[in-house]
């Protein structure tokens, strides 16, 4: 039989005290975006203010994020997307507003799209980086996931998506596309494509350009009850340049035509793969660039061609030359989201050519003008806080 416990163990027993143990428990697959990336725990306390509130310090913790957050947001909605083109800014703000307070992805995209404006006025001199770019990734992350599935789950439905969704679908593509553009990956133009090793990321806001062009359709922003139908009717006023139009007689140096191999005969069959892009490029290049007009820029990755596009990414100089051209009139467009992508990718093809194809004369020859307008807005920007000088001495030494 068991022996009973003395009366000394009993009161030893008494006296013992107990560790609490913190149950084991699965990761949540649940709660919101929001949640999951201020690391809150949903629905725990606070259920009148929508149970996304976390216990003491946890719920501190979110506040300051939050409060963080809303700053970012309200500075994109009543500085940032004013940068984007014309139109009255009411509009601008109350559509943001109202379309994200619908769809929360769009709120990752204006917190890391304030977050991106933040790296481009405030470099570090004389790092490479734009910024260390953490916590902008991770809202852009989030954002772009959200998207997807968005997008996913809308696809099978085409036909019956609500107004306000495909409004949120064309802003957030348009958004994601031009944050990519904005966001370059090095300061240094010989870390970015074309001078950098082959990358799987190469040319990556032109994919994102793409898949804007699909939401475009989806979208249908000539709906009379699209808040974005100002923008279309703007737009539809604007007129486009088109790869399908002749070139525009006089407007190019003699040289394009033997550079290309640019013939009536190759116009007509269509079997020189750089002739619609050069077209284009015929239509725009004389333009006095300005937020009214830059809509005819906008519209290069729809016109270059699939055929370039590939040539681009092989790294085929003459395809590269028509980028570069491209780089020096987007450069002039009265915004700061396109001014570091135009300048260094721009000048990394120029630094490209020079020394990989300097047996190519002609393609010398016309690089120096687009190279030339690029080096007038470096000397413009913050990129002389960044650059090394040996960088500076070779883009500024004479092509020929």
């Amino acid at each position: 039989m068991a022996q009973q416990p003395s009366r000394a163990s009993k009161d030893d027993a008494t006296k013992t005290v107990v560790v609490r143990q913190r149950k084991t428990h699965r990761k949540s697959r649940l709660g919101c975006a929001n949640c999951k990336l201020r690391g809150v725990k949903p629905g725990a306390g606070q259920a009148g203010r929508g149970g996304d509130a976390g216990v003491g310090a946890e719920a501190h913790d979110a506040q300051r994020l939050a409060r963080n957050d809303k700053m970012l947001v309200s500075r994109f909605v009543h500085n940032t997307i004013l940068t984007f083109g014309p139109g009255e800014a009411d509009a601008h703000k109350s559509r943001c507003m109202m379309l994200a307070n619908a769809h929360k992805y769009l709120y990752h995209i204006y917190i890391g799209f304030a977050q991106l404006q933040d790296a481009h006025f405030n470099l570090v001199p004389g790092s490479p980086r734009p910024s260390d770019g953490a916590n902008m990734a991770l809202h852009m992350y989030h954002s772009a996931t959200m998207f997807k599935k968005t997008l996913s789950e809308l696809m099978p439905r085409k036909a019956s998506i609500s107004s306000m969704e495909r409004d949120a679908l064309w802003m957030g593509a348009s958004m994601l596309a031009t944050s990519c553009f904005a966001n370059i990956d090095s300061l240094d133009p010989r870390e970015v494509w074309p001078m950098r090793a082959p990358d799987m990321m190469d040319l990556d806001w032109l994919r994102m350009n793409q898949g804007k062009d699909i939401v475009w359709d989806i979208a249908d922003l000539g709906r009379s009850d699209s808040v974005f139908n100002d923008f279309y009717v703007e737009m539809g006023r604007t007129v486009l340049p088109s790869s399908l139009s002749p070139i525009r007689p006089h407007s190019l140096s003699p040289l394009f035509y033997t550079l290309f191999e640019l013939t009536p005969q190759s116009a007509a069959d269509g079997t020189n793969v750089y002739h619609g892009a050069v077209a284009y490029l015929s239509q725009v290049i004389d333009d006095q660039v300005s937020l009214y007009n830059g809509a005819r820029l906008f519209v290069f990755p729809m016109e270059v061609g699939a055929g370039v596009k590939k040539l681009l990414r092989e790294r085929d100089p003459r395809a590269m030359l028509i980028l570069v051209y491209w780089h020096s009139k987007l450069v002039d467009y009265p915004t700061w989201w396109v001014k570091f992508r135009c300048i260094v990718e721009g000048l990394s093809i120029a630094m490209y050519l020079r020394r990989h194809h300097s047996d190519m004369a002609d393609l010398l020859k016309l690089l120096e003008p687009p190279q030339q307008a690029l080096l007038a807005h470096f000397w413009k920007s913050k990129l002389t806080q960044v650059w090394p000088q040996e960088v500076i001495d070779e883009v500024e030494r004479p092509l020929m």
